[in-house]
């Protein structure tokens, strides 16, 4: 039955909802980057704090989709180049994910908390919602340079051991029969 599944070619419809799949998750982890942009911004407006709202509206909204598309764009290659089955494809997503999370801490603490401290309004805010936050910059240069020490190994494996055609059919159809399972 395994035989039958690798040298089969992929039927229409199932390409179309890998795509489709594909097209969602890509939406989702760009709106996931923006989630404390977005909580950001509900709490501005709730506080009637626009002047932090304004000073950090554009460039956060740019550095969570600018962040969103790298990792999606890199996951992309990885996932062309081996599949989603191989440990790459799972090394690219967690070094994004590090040095991701390290990023925002780094961008929280660094720029956006002394913005808070300056808006009474928006620091009563918070306060009321029970929020402290204060991790210095320990902690997120950790994440960021775990992140991007995982980040360079897999640039390095995709120059180093492009794959094969061979290899990327054999991880597509291992990909077609999960899928069919």
């Amino acid at each position: 039955r395994r035989m039958e599944i690798i040298t089969m070619k992929p039927d229409e419809p199932l390409d179309q909802r890998r795509r489709g799949g594909k097209m969602g998750g890509h939406v989702g982890g760009l709106i996931g980057c923006c989630g404390w942009w977005i909580s950001f911004v509900v709490i501005c407006l709730a506080a009637g704090a626009i002047e932090p709202l304004l000073e950090v509206a554009w460039p956060g909204l740019v550095l969570s989709l600018g962040t969103g598309v790298m990792s999606i764009v890199a996951a992309e290659l990885v996932e062309r180049a081996w599949g989603r089955q191989h440990r790459m494809f799972q090394t690219c997503l967690w070094g994004f994910l590090l040095f991701s999370a390290g990023m925002l801490v780094f961008v929280l603490t660094v720029w956006i908390e002394p913005i808070i401290e300056r808006s009474p309004k928006l620091m009563n805010m918070l306060q009321s919602l029970g929020s402290t936050f204060t991790p210095g910059t320990f902690l997120p240069s950790m994440l960021m340079t775990i992140g991007l020490v995982l980040l360079v190994r897999v640039a390095v494996n995709l120059i180093r051991n492009r794959p094969s055609e061979a290899d990327r059919e054999a991880a597509r159809a291992t990909e077609i029969a999960d899928a069919k399972d």
